[in-house]
């Protein structure tokens, strides 16, 4: 299973794919990040402008058994139901439940476990050279200056919750625009956040700290 970005240009894009060999491609609209740059779009000679966007939540969704990628790629299969069956004129709260429980059974296979072992055994992944192990000052260490600091192991924590809530780009950008509607364009991304309550990567330290 994998995702791919459709209909984007170097500045936006518009629709997310969802593929699993054997099932029909899933276009998800993203319309939630039409105004949003896409990530690193490349010229490839083979293949044209592509996006990387998705190379990395991919590569790892690739290591899983071939179950958990059908029973992830289901998830998007039930999402894609779910939008077309209440339309864009309903209210956020007339299925926020039935999206929450979408987004559980996301990272119900999606583990931060297993993001945090793919970024530190993946040799392509560059973390910063200025990390430290411990905390570095040359003034008295203080609360306020441990709070405004990661260290190394925190660094990668929060940089595997980063990966992970790329999964989310699809039910983000096709519920974003939902939320405005209710919330208004202010509330939105508080009423987007709330779809991750029930989810497993919500309970670990980094988030929390997020």
């Amino acid at each position: 299973m994998e995702f791919s970005i459709t209909g984007f240009t170097k500045r936006s894009f518009s629709a997310v794919a969802v593929s699993h060999p054997g099932e029909n491609d899933i276009i998800i609209n993203a319309a939630g990040y039409a105004n949003a740059k896409p990530g690193a779009v490349k010229n490839d000679d083979e293949f044209g402008m592509r996006v990387e966007l998705f190379s990395e939540i991919n590569d790892l969704i690739s290591r899983y058994s071939k179950g958990d990628q059908q029973k992830l790629y289901d998830c998007y299969a039930r999402l894609d139901t779910v939008l077309d069956s209440y339309g864009t004129d309903v209210k956020a709260s007339e299925f926020m439940e039935l999206l929450q429980d979408i987004v559980k059974g996301i990272f119900d296979i999606v583990k931060f476990e297993d993001l945090r072992d793919y970024l530190t055994s993946n040799k392509n992944i560059k973390f910063p050279a200025e990390l430290a192990d411990t905390y570095v000052t040359a003034d008295k260490i203080t609360p306020i200056y441990m709070e405004r600091t990661y260290l190394k192991r925190e660094y990668i924590d929060l940089a595997a919750v980063a990966l992970g809530l790329r999964c989310m780009i699809p039910v983000w950008g096709a519920f974003l625009p939902i939320a405005i509607k209710e919330e208004g364009p202010k509330k939105k991304e508080y009423v987007a956040y709330k779809l991750l309550e029930t989810c497993l990567l919500k309970e670990c330290p980094a988030f929390d700290r997020l």
